[in-house]
């Protein structure tokens, strides 16, 4: 009896309000990127901005175009950065702020945290004419200029890390993979990630110029209808411009290792996506676990060979990320609403049953939730009691993506088995993104 109530009591905690969870998401989160920082990033350079996570209001299934007309900015709310908790828009002042008029002192340019501090209208390096404050996260300040450059009249945005040592090597392994994902393909086609327009050296910080985009996928989102989810057909469009920057970052050797709907921004025109923020990304042959990698990529979206220490960890965490986001984008939920690794891997088995042994055999961290018979160590969220669960008690037959229903049967049969591919618990049998492009879900509609 005991027992079956302290099920129900961690159910009703799991199904709980999602704004509160959403808190307890951004909290791990934040440990979780901290301690990056503060050690595996000493060695690798990988640190990220605090990262910014919402829920709210997805287009509605019943949308048949990929909405453009409908986003009027007049009527909407201020967007949100994928960097930063401060809404985009938000005006610098120096007089309110206190900052007066500043002198060529180096202590003027930064506040005292080392953050950057620009004024509207300021002109960075003779290029770039401030306009507005986008947003200012843990490791740096984003801020949204116009190009005075007479060949690239155009807004930008312009990434300035806090200045410090650590922060200096974290923005140049980033600059070292976004230049690396701007070599031109002999295609010439678009890879769907961000582009870097410039760097440059300023008042003694180094700073990222990338092209600008005002919403991601979570605030697109937002502004239509509360769990609901977009159209089948417009998330074949995005899926598939996933796919090809996905294809583009493996052709480079690089992880992403942080996609979400958050770092995945929408054009003006709404048609197409480009994969950004790539402040923890990676090059594959750089990647070796350590005590912080379980704690690679953000929670919702985290692989199970990441959680379990399977190595070498490669391209398919970045594809079960992008299979978490699509059906993210479809429903309007998390499909893995739990900040802990523990309560992770139970969602994880409960949805595609259990991990093969082989695959637990090779975990470095597979002792941390199973024990020597391979039976799961479930640990209860608040008492942190440990439960032993059999494997067989996973052997599931339906799953919420199984349920999965929409207005086109076979339309949506193929979504269901594209996601089921890409949420595949072993990473060596996960599709891969040249097999997803040739999946019957994309060609149905991206021809």
């Amino acid at each position: 009896m005991g027992r079956r109530k302290r099920s129900e009591n961690y159910q009703i905690r799991v199904e709980e309000d999602e704004d509160a969870m959403v808190e307890r998401v951004r909290e791990e989160s934040r440990k979780r990127r901290q301690a990056i920082l503060e050690k595996h990033a000493l060695e690798e350079g990988q640190i990220v901005e605090q990262e910014s996570v919402s829920l709210g209001n997805p287009v509605p299934h019943d949308t048949a175009k990929i909405a453009s007309n409908s986003c009027d900015k007049s009527s909407s709310p201020p967007a949100q950065d994928m960097f930063t908790e401060t809404p985009l828009a938000e005006i610098i002042n120096p007089e309110a702020s206190g900052q007066g008029v500043r002198n060529d002192n180096p202590d003027n340019w930064h506040d005292q945290e080392f953050y950057y501090k620009a004024r509207v209208g300021e002109t960075i390096n003779s290029k770039y004419q401030v306009k507005a404050s986008i947003g200012s996260g843990m490791f740096s300040t984003v801020f949204l200029a116009k190009s005075l450059l007479p060949e690239c009249q155009q807004e930008v945005a312009i990434k300035i890390p806090r200045k410090n040592d650590l922060m200096l090597r974290s923005a140049k392994s980033e600059l070292q993979i976004l230049k690396k994902v701007a070599e031109p393909e002999a295609t010439n086609k678009d890879n769907h990630c961000v582009k870097l327009l410039d760097s440059f050296v300023y008042r003694e910080h180094l700073c990222l110029v990338m092209e600008f985009l005002d919403l991601n996928l979570r605030q697109i989102t937002n502004k239509y209808g509360r769990n609901r989810g977009i159209n089948l057909k417009t998330i074949c469009v995005y899926a598939h411009q996933l796919m090809v920057a996905l294809q583009h970052l493996a052709h480079c050797g690089i992880l992403h290792c942080d996609i979400k709907p958050d770092n995945i921004m929408v054009t003006k025109s709404r048609r197409s996506i480009k994969l950004c923020d790539f402040g923890v990304a990676m090059f594959a042959r750089d990647q070796t676990p350590s005590a912080e990698t379980p704690y690679l990529v953000s929670p919702s979206y985290r692989a199970p060979e990441i959680i379990l220490g399977v190595a070498p960890y490669s391209h398919p965490i970045d594809m079960w990320s992008a299979g978490c986001c699509l059906y993210e984008l479809y429903t309007g939920k998390f499909l893995f609403p739990v900040a802990t690794n523990n309560g992770l891997l139970k969602q994880q088995m409960e949805l595609k049953g259990a991990f093969p042994k082989a695959m637990l055999k090779k975990g470095a961290f597979t002792g941390m939730h199973f024990n020597e018979n391979f039976e799961f160590r479930q640990l209860d969220p608040v008492t942190k009691l440990e439960t032993l669960r059999s494997m067989a008690s996973f052997n599931v037959k339906t799953s919420c993506i199984s349920d999965l229903t929409g207005e086109d049967g076979a339309l949506m049969a193929r979504f269901k088995n594209l996601l089921e591919r890409m949420l595949t618990l072993d990473p060596s049998k996960r599709i891969t993104p040249d097999e997803a492009l040739k999946h019957p879900f994309l060609k149905s509609v991206c021809k």
